[in-house]
């Protein structure tokens, strides 16, 4: 049984959904818990709940949006436990705005980040799980308009760089970085009117995407047995997916022209013989110089 005894974790978002199912699944293996949350009392009423079931949690209400906030959030959690192991972003909401998609989903995930970094470097330990979305990796076909969706894509790929920067930095400090792209069925899912247009795809997400089913995958990756770093998993009723971004080694030409990648664009675009770099000074053209 993986268990996370004496381990400290903050997760946004867990008054509700996804979140509450974190932060209960954790407490109950024996993490202590900040819930935090912005919808009125959910934040202590979790934290209630976790207590009473023998669990260790406290509650904050402030929000990942503004930098205050997101201060407050980690500052209470270093105050009350002494440090903090686990990093779990998931706080998230539907908005109209791109700057109100970017504040949630990216700068809090910054500001929340760069916060526990040097405590965690210093303890040469700490687990990151940030959240992007389907919609951020494949976009949406059934939004015809350049609306919501699209925003809410674009903010989920800046956790992703988020991400990748932070696992490349951690390596040598013990420190993982992933991404989790969920699919559950829940409250944020069923207020919206323009998801249950997407039958029978919404219907099955109703009968099948618990969030019993994501929770496994994202407690793996918190966990200290794991050393995945720099990955992002797809979690889906019971389906378990990595999603990866790969180069393909693509056609060479000193003297390239615009004629040469026309004529060549088969091959260039092949995918046999790929390579998933692990950073920015890893690709195929950097590979030629380093020969």
């Amino acid at each position: 049984m993986l268990r996370y005894d004496g381990r400290v974790a903050i997760i946004t978002g867990s008054g509700r959904g996804l979140g509450r199912a974190y932060a209960e699944f954790l407490a109950s293996r024996g993490a202590l818990v900040l819930v935090n949350d912005v919808f009125g009392g959910s934040a202590e009423e979790v934290a209630q709940a976790i207590r009473a079931a023998g669990g260790v949690a406290i509650a904050s209400a402030h929000s990942v949006a503004q930098e205050e906030g997101a201060t407050q959030i980690a500052e209470t959690a270093l105050r009350e436990f002494g440090h903090v192991d686990i990093f779990i972003h998931n706080a998230g909401k539907a908005a109209a705005d791109l700057k109100e998609h970017l504040d949630i989903n990216v700068w809090g995930a910054v500001w929340i980040s760069k916060l526990l970094w040097r405590q965690m470097r210093e303890r040469r330990y700490g687990r990151i799980l940030l959240t992007a979305s389907g919609i951020g990796f494949y976009g949406n076909a059934a939004d015809a308009e350049f609306g919501e969706d699209a925003l809410y894509g674009v903010a989920k790929m800046g956790e992703v760089g988020l991400m990748r920067h932070l696992a490349v930095r951690g390596v040598d400090d013990n420190i993982t970085a992933n991404i989790i792209s969920p699919l559950a069925h829940t409250n944020s899912l069923t207020t919206s009117s323009e998801l249950y247009s997407w039958t029978p795809r919404i219907r099955w997400v109703r009968e099948n995407c618990t969030v019993d089913t994501v929770v496994p995958v994202a407690a793996w990756l918190v966990h200290e047995d794991c050393r995945i770093t720099g990955e992002s998993y797809r979690a889906a009723g019971g389906r378990v997916g990595r999603i990866f971004i790969g180069e393909t080694l693509g056609y060479v030409n000193a003297a390239l022209s615009a004629e040469d990648v026309r004529d060549n664009i088969d091959l260039v675009r092949a995918e046999p013989g790929y390579v998933v770099p692990r950073h920015a000074d890893e690709s195929p053209e950097l590979d030629r110089i380093s020969r």
